[in-house]
């Protein structure tokens, strides 16, 4: 900057001024330049300073003098980590600071202080040769004296061992049995220096590794140590027999533990016994080991006599009946001994004392046990979590708490019958009592709990409330009762303290009275509901409340109706609630032949869902009757476009089979021509469809196509028969429908089925095989009849969906039912209710799942409502309830083989 930059700098007619600006930069140059250095020269210094200092550390572990072998050991690892590595590593410490140091020499002016300090430095490694000679002389020499000291040391131990065994030959002498406790701390003495030798000897033998050495065994020492133990065991047995005898004897006898006294007598036993056999050879040691086994064997003659009277389950009701057996009053207190229990001569009476004492005992384990079950109930409690936002709690997980009454019962009861249980018979009967009555109130709430959880969001609706006005005055007894409870409860959520609540299961027994009493006048209330507007039968309870809940504002029933009506996905409403059409969930939209009210019906659902149902059929018959009116007004191309598809498909198989049947009678030239006609008809539908249409539009035509072609495979067939009488079986044997008395009319062979006139949507066809129209043949014979079909086939063959394309070409609703191994005569006898009622079809897929108890009952349900039909009644009784018949219902099953 200082010299490469112009003071001045000519711009044509001005110029530019920048000695400021240079000096400026000049500055902040020389600034940065200045802590630049000061930093690499703080940097060098730290580095110089920590040379120094792990030369310094070197330089004092090396000159230390080691006082101990181990300390010896490290020093000589360390110097050779030094000599192998660190140094290496400092010399290239001070390779960098060397670079370092030319580098600020260059750059900048150093002190006299950081000279010398770089200089203390540099010198370290022609010091350090001085040092590692030092300190390898000092090494030698401290190794030579620890390998003279370790030679010291050993003979020592040697001596030692020698006195040990020397100690050890004394044992055999002591022979005399009041002088055991002596020998017995002799003998420990004895092993205490073993011990020490024994550490000795591992230090001695890591120095003899160090050092390169032959490792010393001293088998001595072993020999020494394995004499010494079987007269160190007859010791200590002896000593602890003479204290434990001496107790045992002296002290309090209500104190003795027979387990453990007998558990401590046969390890002294065992003990004597193991060392007769270890000392045959030896008289005096033998001698004592004879005589405390003797006295062990005398002492155990009483020991059924202990275990007897130091039973901890003897009572005073026990002790009373020891007294009447020895015929004087004897209970132990503080002051008794067994030497003084044994002074009374009691084993002729050792039968009734085991006798007593085993009666208590059982009685004694009893209480335990009683006492066990009573304490387990500590610390269990019921969960309570909050409920939505109801403000009140409902039970969780009663699993633990159902395991424990479980056992308990069957543990209370069982107790009872034991022939022990009479001291506390009052006890354990109180107790189970208390455990049933849990069980009970346990039982009771969740049965409650159950009820109330299904019940709350019915409710909680203003307009259920209003239509059941006395079940919901029961239902507000019943939410207060469980709210209070529930508050209650969670102030203390121990089971115990929670089924002791006062009143709690009589409460809880009412509620679930009037829970039932609320179940059955809803279950009433629903079933009136069914039998107005039959096509309920065909909901859950669920669902019907939901659509019955809704009486302020039918708009909010819309997305049910579906579950009603198989085509109606919705309707529309005009501003006075009024509905003016019906629309499927393809989008057709359909003008009813009235407006439905629903202010009409006052809030009852139901009134305006039948004033619908009628209107539907009303409507689809209008506009069938208008389109068939329509259909010679205009070319067939522009017909199928104007009509929705439910209405095209049906009056255009009315018409081929009118013009059919005048071609048959015209003769084969005639059915030709119309053959030939239908197939140009094809071939301008699927012109259309290859165009730009509306999606309903294309959707109609898809399902005509389908049914023009089957139409046309009919003639082929008839052509190639050469069919002359239109009673000719092949033609009776197709589905022809006609217009007759102003209504659609299905026949086939000799069947004659009226079209329904239910809406279905504009929905597709299925495909017309042979087989399909042999199923149709014997389906459309069995209605006749008054009968059902069971098309039989493997899975996926299209069992079901020939029986549901059939409906659509009748115009009826099919409901198919998935049947499984859970359903019982009850949910079935609903569904058949709907279905006789309201006229449509069924088809029960599936239908060997179902139990056979259950399945009998069905057969004698169907019979019932087949046999109704054939009567030509209209109302019959079927399950105890007058319902009104529609002889268009059938029933029809599948199964899988």
């Amino acid at each position: 900057i200082k010299y490469n930059t112009q003071p001045v700098v000519p711009f044509g007619l001005v110029e530019l001024h920048c000695g400021e600006v240079n000096a400026t930069l000049l500055k902040r140059a020389e600034a940065l330049a200045k802590q630049l250095f000061d930093k690499i020269s703080d940097d060098n210094r730290a580095l110089n300073a920590k040379i120094c200092a792990e030369y310094d550390e070197i330089s004092v572990k090396a000159l230390a003098k080691p006082a101990t072998t181990d300390e010896m050991m490290e020093l000589q690892k360390y110097m050779e980590q030094v000599q192998r590595k660190t140094i290496h590593q400092l010399e290239e410490d001070i390779g960098k600071a060397k670079r370092r140091l030319e580098f600020l020499i260059d750059h900048t002016t150093l002190t006299t202080e950081e000279l010398a300090a770089n200089n203390h430095t540099f010198t370290w490694p022609l010091r350090m040769g001085p040092i590692f000679d030092e300190s390898e002389q000092l090494m030698r020499a401290t190794r030579d004296q620890a390998e003279e000291n370790l030679r010291e040391r050993r003979e020592r131990l040697n001596e030692e061992l020698l006195s040990y065994h020397k100690q050890l030959d004394e044992f055999k002498d002591f022979g005399k049995l009041k002088d055991v406790q002596k020998y017995a701390k002799k003998a420990q003495y004895l092993q205490q220096r073993l011990q020490v030798a024994t550490e000795k000897v591992e230090q001695f033998n890591v120095e003899e590794v160090a050092f390169g050495w032959e490792v010393t065994s001293y088998p001595l020492k072993d020999h020494v140590l394995s004499e010494l133990e079987p007269f160190a065991d007859l010791y200590d047995a002896s000593a602890k027999w003479n204290g434990l005898y001496r107790r045992w004897m002296e002290g309090p006898f209500t104190e003795l533990i027979p387990e453990d006294v007998e558990a401590e007598a046969s390890n002294v036993w065992r003990t004597m016994y193991k060392a007769t056999k270890t000392f045959a050879a030896v008289p005096n040691p033998l001698k004592i080991a004879e005589a405390i086994k003797d006295k062990v064997d005398e002492f155990k003659e009483h020991m059924p006599l202990i275990q007897a009277l130091c039973n901890p389950g003897l009572q005073d009701r026990h002790w009373e009946r020891i007294s009447e057996a020895v015929g004087f009053k004897l209970k132990p207190d503080a002051e008794t001994t067994l030497a003084r229990v044994i002074d009374l001569n009691l084993t002729t009476h050792l039968a009734d004392f085991e006798t007593i004492s085993e009666s208590a005992t059982k009685e004694f384990s009893l209480a335990k046990a009683m006492d066990k079950m009573e304490a387990e109930w500590t610390g269990v409690e019921f969960t309570f979590v909050p409920y939505r936002e109801t403000g009140t709690y409902i039970v969780s997980s009663v699993d633990d708490i159902q395991t424990i009454l479980d056992d308990q019962i069957v543990k209370a009861q069982t107790m009872r019958g034991s022939p022990f249980i009479a001291p506390f018979a009052d006890r354990i009967k109180a107790w189970e009592t208390r455990l049933i009555t849990m069980q009970e109130i346990l039982d009771e709430m969740l049965k409650v709990q159950a009820t109330w959880l299904y019940l709350e969001p019915i409710f909680s609706s203003p307009d259920i409330m209003a239509q059941m006005p006395e079940e919901g005055r029961r239902f507000t007894q019943v939410d207060k009762s469980w709210r209070e409870m529930m508050g209650e409860a969670v102030k203390d959520c121990r089971v115990l303290t929670v089924t002791a609540i006062e009143g709690i299961l009589p409460s809880l027994k009412q509620s679930n009275q009037l829970l039932d009493l609320i179940q059955k006048g809803l279950n009433e209330y629903l079933e009136k509901k069914r039998l107005f507007f039959t096509r309920f039968f065909f909901l859950s309870n669920d669902e019907m409340l939901e659509i019955l809940s809704e009486t302020k504002d039918p708009t909010r029933v819309q997305p049910h109706l579906r579950k009603c009506f198989e085509g109606i996905a919705s309707v529309v409403f005009d501003s006075s609630l009024d509905i003016t059409d019906m629309r499927s969930a393809e989008g057709e939209q359909i003008e009813l032949s009235e407006r439905v009210s629903t202010v009409k019906a006052k809030g009852q659902v139901e009134k305006w869902l039948v004033d619908l149902e009628n209107m539907m059929l009303r409507s689809v018959r209008r506009v069938c009757a208008e389109s068939v009116e329509a259909f010679a007004k205009s070319s067939r191309e522009d017909w199928v476009q104007a009509w929705p598809g439910q209405a095209v498909i049906g009056v255009s198989q009315i018409f081929w089979a009118k013009e059919v049947t005048l071609a048959i009678r015209a003769g084969p030239a005639a059915i030709r021509a119309y053959r030939d006609k239908c197939s140009e008809q094809i071939d301008k539908i699927v012109g259309i469809v290859r165009g730009e249409l509306p999606k309903l539009t294309r959707m109609t035509l898809g399902a005509l196509v389908v049914i023009d072609v089957h139409a046309r495979d009919v003639l082929s067939r008839i052509v190639d028969i050469g069919i002359k009488d239109e009673n000719d079986f092949e033609w009776l044997s197709q589905l022809r429908y006609f217009w007759e008395e102003e209504s659609i009319v299905a026949r086939m062979i000799s069947s004659t089925v009226n079209y329904a006139y239910e809406y279905l949507g504009n929905s597709g066809r299925l495909v017309i095989t042979p087989l399909t129209d042999r199923c149709y043949r014997t389906v459309m014979g069995a209605l006749q009849l008054n009968l059902g079909g069971a098309p039989e086939g493997p899975a996926g063959t299209g069992k079901t969906e020939t029986i549901k394309d059939l409906a659509k070409a009748m115009a009826k609703q099919c409901v198919v039912f998935n049947c499984s191994d859970g359903l019982d005569y009850l949910a079935m006898g609903k569904f058949f209710k709907g279905l006789a009622a309201c006229g449509c079809w069924a088809c029960f897929d599936e239908f060997n799942r179902i139990d056979l108890e259950v399945l009998s009952v069905v057969a004698q349900q169907v019979m019932t409502i087949q046999r109704a039909s054939a009567q030509g009644l209209t109302r019959f009784m079927f399950e105890g309830t007058d319902l009104q018949l529609d002889p268009t219902c059938a029933i029809f099953i599948t199964m899988n083989p």
